[in-house]
C-alpha cells in the first residue's frame, strides 16, 4: 500500500488539467468555404488535419504526464509496511514473544518455530536502507546486539540464536522500550511489530497512544484450544523421610481447559525410575491434589519428578524435586523435666532403628556448648525457660530448615 510523505502536495495534481483546458479554449474554428473544383485539395487537407490532431493529442497527454510526475515527485511516495519494503527508509522494532506459552505444540509445529518463520518472511521484505532492531521478550526484554538498530541481515542472524523461555510475558515494558527506541530513529517511516500468541498477559494492559508516523502491526499466529493440564506445585508436607519407610508426595494439578478430563495418568519417578502410576480425572477449569507414595531403601541424595500425560503444552507436565536422607538422624533432646530418656526410648526402640538414629539429651543449663547445626531435630522436653540468646539460636535453627 502506497502512502506519501508530503501528501499535501497532491492537491497540485489538479494542475494536470491546465494543458487540457488550454487546448479546449484555443481550438480554432475553421470557416467552411465551398469550392467544387478543389475536391482533391480537400481530401489532402483532411489527411493533414488528422495528423495534426493526433500530434496535438499526444503532446497534450505528454504535458499532463509531466505535470503529474512532477507533483508525485514532490509528494515523495513510499510503500507502507515492511512486508514489501519501502522506497523511503524504514525504522522497525520487532517484539518477539519468547514466553513459556510459545512452546505449545500445534498441528503445524511448535508455535515459537511458526513465529520465527513469520518473522523471517517479514525480514526478507526490508531494503538495505531500512534499519531493524529485534527484541525478544518474556518477563524482561533482551537485546542480543545492544540497544541499536541494524540491518535485516543481522536481525536474521540474531533470530537463529533466539530460543523460547520458561517465564511469563511482560509485553508492556517491551512495548514501551520499543517506542523509546523508535523516537531515536532517523527514518521518517517508523513501525513496530508484535509477534505473540495473544495470551491474556501477553498484550499491554493499557492502550498507549502511538506517536505520530508510527505504525503498529500484530502478526497473526495460529491459536488452538489445546486443553492444557499442568502441575502447579508439589509438597512433601514437612514429613520425616526415613530409609525403609513410606513417604508421600502431594501434587497440585490444574485443568486450564473448559472441558473435564478423564483417564489421565500421573507418574512418580525417583532416581530416573518410574516407581508409581496413578489414574485420575479432573473437572473443567478445576484443581485437584494427588498423593503418590514410595519407599527409599538407602540414605543419601535422591531426586525425581512427577509427570502427567502428554498434551499440547508439555512444559508444565513435569515437576522436579530432590531430598536428602542422612546416614543417621541426629536428634537433640533438651531435657528439663527428666522425661528425655522416655522420648529417647520411643525414638530408638531397637538396635535396628539405632542404625539410623543418634539421640542425645542435654540439660538446659549446658546449651551454650551445643551446635544446633549438628542436628536435624531438636525436642524440648519441659524446660522451665530459655534465655534470650538460646531462644534466638533456636529460632535461627528453625529458619535454616531445622
Amino acid at each position: 500500500m502506497f502512502n506519501f510523505l508530503n501528501s499535501a502536495v497532491l492537491i497540485a495534481a489538479a494542475a494536470t488539467l491546465i494543458p487540457l483546458l488550454i487546448h479546449l479554449f484555443s481550438r480554432r474554428k475553421v470557416k467552411v468555404v465551398p469550392f467544387s473544383s478543389l475536391k482533391h485539395l480537400k481530401e489532402m487537407q483532411k489527411r493533414q488535419v488528422r495528423r495534426i490532431k493526433i500530434r496535438q493529442l499526444l503532446l497534450l497527454i505528454l504535458r499532463m504526464l509531466i505535470i503529474l510526475i512532477a507533483v508525485l515527485a514532490f509528494a515523495r511516495p513510499a510503500t507502507k509496511g515492511g512486508y514489501i519494503g519501502s522506497h523511503a527508509g524504514v525504522s522497525s522494532v520487532i517484539l518477539l514473544d519468547r514466553s513459556a506459552s510459545m512452546q505449545r505444540q500445534l498441528k503445524d509445529g511448535r508455535l515459537f518455530e511458526l513465529a520465527t518463520q513469520k518473522l523471517s518472511e517479514i525480514l526478507e521484505g526490508f531494503d538495505q536502507t531500512d534499519e531493524v532492531i529485534l527484541i525478544p521478550f518474556d518477563r524482561t526484554s533482551y537485546f542480543p546486539s545492544g540497544e541499536r538498530f541494524f540491518s535485516s541481515d543481522i536481525a536474521e542472524d540474531i533470530l537463529k540464536q533466539v530460543t523460547c523461555g520458561h517465564n511469563t510475558a511482560d509485553p508492556g515494558q517491551a512495548f514501551q522500550k520499543g517506542l523509546e527506541l523508535l523516537r531515536q530513529a532517523n527514518n521518517l517511516n517508523k513501525e513496530i511489530y508484535f509477534i505473540t500468541d495473544r495470551q491474556a498477559n501477553s498484550l499491554p494492559e493499557n492502550r498507549d497512544t502511538l506517536p505520530d508516523k508510527v505504525s503498529c502491526y500484530i502478526i497473526d499466529l495460529p491459536t488452538e484450544i489445546d486443553g492444557n493440564c499442568g502441575i502447579v506445585d508439589i509438597s512433601m508436607g514437612g514429613q520425616l523421610i526415613e530409609v525403609g519407610s513410606e513417604f508421600i508426595i502431594k501434587a497440585d494439578i490444574k485443568n486450564y481447559d473448559a472441558r473435564a478430563k478423564t483417564e489421565l495418568l500421573a507418574s512418580l519417578f525417583v532416581n530416573d525410575i518410574r516407581v508409581m502410576q496413578k489414574e485420575f480425572a479432573i473437572k473443567a477449569n478445576g484443581s485437584q491434589s494427588l498423593q503418590l507414595k514410595h519407599i527409599i531403601q538407602k540414605p543419601g541424595f535422591h531426586s525425581g519428578w512427577i509427570e502427567l500425560s502428554d498434551d499440547d503444552f508439555a512444559v508444565d507436565n513435569r515437576f522436579y524435586f530432590s531430598f536428602r536422607i542422612p546416614e543417621n538422624f541426629a536428634v537433640l533432646i533438651i531435657d528439663g523435666d527428666g522425661g528425655g530418656e522416655i522420648i529417647k526410648l520411643a525414638l530408638v526402640p531397637s538396635e535396628e532403628v539405632a542404625r539410623y538414629w543418634s539421640v542425645k539429651t542435654v540439660n538446659p543449663q549446658n546449651l551454650a556448648a551445643v551446635r544446633y547445626n549438628d542436628y536435624v531435630l531438636v525436642i524440648l522436653s519441659g524446660p522451665d525457660s530459655l534465655g534470650k540468646a538460646e531462644t534466638s539460636r533456636l529460632l535461627n535453627f528453625i529458619d535454616a530448615g531445622g
